[in-house]
């Protein structure tokens, strides 16, 4: 399984205007280095079983990065995710996210600083 996303802004990234980034599946040693881009929980009160699913957004950025190409092959890294636009970096995420079969009915809260409560 693997997905394409054709950015909406442009990132100039190794003296290539990168327009689309394809991804391959992560694997065991992607999760190792990066960690799980989901964090499930119940929450504390009144005993209801509701899922919370958290998106780590650090972590995705971390398998973005990892797990991206960009359309002539070419590897990316930290400093090509820092250059994606909001839209951009969330569809990515989107695409990291069905490896793992989404957020599926839980509701989801995106971090901004990657860190996990």
């Amino acid at each position: 399984m693997s997905g394409t996303v054709k950015l909406r802004k442009p990132v100039e990234w190794h003296k290539e205007e990168v327009t689309e980034v394809s991804f391959r599946e992560p694997v065991g040693k992607d999760l190792i280095q990066c960690g799980t881009p989901l964090d499930m929980y119940l929450p504390e009160g009144d005993g209801e079983e509701l899922k919370v699913a958290r998106v780590n957004a650090g972590c995705i950025a971390k398998l973005i990065a990892r797990c991206g190409s960009s359309q002539s092959g070419g590897a990316l890294g930290a400093g090509f995710v820092e250059k994606l636009c909001i839209d951009d970096f969330n569809a990515c995420q989107n695409e990291i996210l069905a490896f793992f079969g989404g957020p599926d009915e839980a509701e989801t809260k995106t971090s901004s600083t990657g860190t996990t409560h």
